[in-house]
């Protein structure tokens, strides 16, 4: 049963409001996907000012236990919030432009989600991955060596500038979530690879973006995604893109450095973020915490 044109049109109006909050394309596509799963499985008799907060409240059980007819299947409790933030930005969308009177989802509370850890490489597991990229060809090196020292996301890699690698003071301009810009700070050892490709290639091609397929054509996250995952597996190993990001930032804990400059390395816009990794790496927070107690020379 597809979404009315009554519904659509609400969608669309939403979706122009978002357009000047520089959501990321990932982030558009999933409010979209929540929206049409929500129409949907409430069918087109139900006119939006009439939606109320039990409808939402089933909704969001029933997509939790996948028990909602053919339209729903099992989600995790993340993805089930995930789901109501987009129906509140929505409907608090309705409300700000006098569509409906009340808000319906409000009243709704987030489920009880536990927090879960991201997986963890070793440095030695990266060191292995990163030897058998570099014998595979330069391109995959490339893509999985800067992931890693750069900590980025996939989608920043993809959006990587060709102006943005400054070789002179070691760093790179990273465009992250939000238009929120950072410099990310490399070791001139840890820029070789990305030298060394534009060198050999920025001639041969002439968009502005850093690097490419060996067709020459600008990268995706599909991609980005597809050729770590490969080259991983072909190194006995199980990684995806964002695994080597948590990798630099739990190795950076490990070496010591402060959560709060890791946060501005990640690009997070809360320390809350950022302390996961410190959940992570629990046996060295410990090892950091009782160093740094046995200096302080406090008499109780």
């Amino acid at each position: 049963m597809p979404t009315t044109d009554y519904q659509n049109h609400a969608i669309k109006l939403f979706f122009d409001f978002l357009k000047g909050q520089n959501k990321s394309p990932l982030t558009l596509r999933s409010y979209l996907t929540t929206l049409k799963t929500f129409f949907h499985w409430l069918g087109p008799a139900v006119r939006l000012p009439d939606i109320n907060e039990q409808q939402i409240r089933s909704f969001i059980s029933y997509s939790l236990s996948g028990q909602g007819g053919p339209n729903l299947r099992t989600h995790e409790p993340a993805t089930c919030n995930r789901q109501l933030a987009t129906l509140r930005k929505f409907f608090d969308y309705l409300k700000y432009t006098e569509v409906i009177k009340r808000d319906p989802s409000k009243p709704v509370p987030f489920l009880p989600a536990p927090r879960r850890l991201p997986g963890i490489l070793s440095q030695e597991q990266v060191s292995h991955l990163l030897s058998y990229a570099k014998r595979e060809n330069l391109f995959d090196y490339c893509i999985i060596h800067t992931l890693y020292f750069a900590a980025l996301r996939a989608n920043e890699l993809c959006q990587l500038e060709h102006s943005a690698v400054d070789f002179t003071n070691n760093r790179i301009l990273i465009h992250g979530k939000r238009d929120r810009d950072r410099y990310v700070p490399m070791l001139s050892a840890d820029l070789k690879p990305l030298s060394s490709f534009s060198r050999a290639f920025h001639s041969k091609y002439s968009f502005d973006r850093f690097l490419c397929t060996p067709q020459f054509k600008p990268i995706n996250t599909r991609y980005v995604h597809l050729r770590v995952t490969t080259i991983a597996r072909l190194a006995g190993l199980s990684c995806h893109p964002h695994l080597l990001r948590h990798a630099r930032a739990t190795h950076l804990l490990q070496a010591g450095l402060n959560l709060y400059y890791i946060k501005e390395i990640l690009g997070h816009s809360t320390i809350s973020t950022t302390e996961i990794y410190a959940h992570i790496d629990d046996p060295h927070l410990r090892d950091a915490f009782s160093r740094a107690s046995h200096s302080i020379r406090v008499v109780a």
